[in-house]
């Protein structure tokens, strides 16, 4: 296993040294990925700029069709503190195999379990009658995941945050754009708050960010999709207290019933 791990930091090492890059959420070292038949799925990955590109907003836009899209913040390690993210995009009409992520991975590093990943994920997973699209996990996957409905139609913008600390996780999502100084004060519409032992909760090594829009299972996608990631922050300082307690936060998954800013919410199959 060591071997193969020192394999695949070796060829993407050799990958990044001729990739392209772009600058998006203040940093300028966000790597395109590119190459064929590599996971996740496996996909053909496209690097170019009618497929990965910043508009005059400063957003970032992934797209996928028959080739799928992913970029990294290369060499900026990132590990406990919070991460506050901001996508656009509906979810809900994506390709049935279309699957957005935002997470950390280490590729790097032998001491992070499954990888140091902690997802924030949206797909329907081949399953065209799937309802509960957005998803949180933590690797390995025997640790606790959750997954939720997304609010009602004509909402298409979510605020993730994840707090890393030792021993400990806490992913959340927020209807709209949720400025990174109330989220104290704003409930989130699902959340996860994982405690476990170290080896569980990823420690800190050599983990990176990455946003990908990729096809499960390699399966080429009917529509072209495409997300916006509207805002990215890391910061290891002042981390973001835990918001007013969330009344379903034991609920396996949650839908809305009305849209205003102090939504409702009901439990589903929790």
């Amino acid at each position: 296993m060591h071997t193969i791990k020192i394999l695949i930091v070796l060829c993407v090492a050799a990958a990044l040294a001729r990739a392209r890059t772009i600058t998006f959420a203040g940093y300028d070292n966000w790597i395109v990925k590119s190459g064929a038949g590599m996971g996740p799925g496996p996909n053909d990955w496209c690097d170019t700029a009618s497929c990965v590109w910043t508009d005059s907003d400063h957003a970032l836009h992934l797209t996928s069709n028959t080739k799928s899209t992913e970029v990294t913040l290369d060499g900026v390690y990132v590990g406990y503190g919070v991460y506050y993210m901001v996508v656009q995009g509906d979810f809900m009409s994506m390709d049935t195999n279309a699957v957005f992520g935002a997470f950390t991975y280490d590729l790097k590093s032998d001491s992070a379990p499954g990888y140091g990943e902690v997802d924030f994920e949206f797909s329907k997973w081949g399953n065209v009658k799937k309802q509960d699209i957005a998803s949180y996990a933590i690797h390995p996957v025997t640790a606790p995941q959750k997954t939720a409905i997304l609010p009602a139609k004509g909402i298409n913008m979510y605020t993730l945050t994840l707090v890393w600390t030792p021993g400990k996780t806490y992913q959340r999502s927020y209807l709209g754009r949720v400025a990174i100084d109330k989220l104290d004060k704003t409930t989130p519409f699902m959340q996860l708050v994982y405690t476990g032992a170290n080896a569980r909760v990823p420690p800190p090594a050599t983990t990176e960010f990455h946003f990908n829009l990729w096809q499960y299972q390699g399966r080429l996608a009917t529509i072209k999709n495409e997300i916006r990631v509207l805002d990215f922050v890391y910061t290891t300082n002042n981390p973001v207290p835990p918001p007013p307690p969330n009344p379903v936060e034991h609920c396996r998954s949650m839908v809305m019933l009305d849209t205003n800013e102090q939504c409702r919410l009901c439990c589903v199959g929790g």
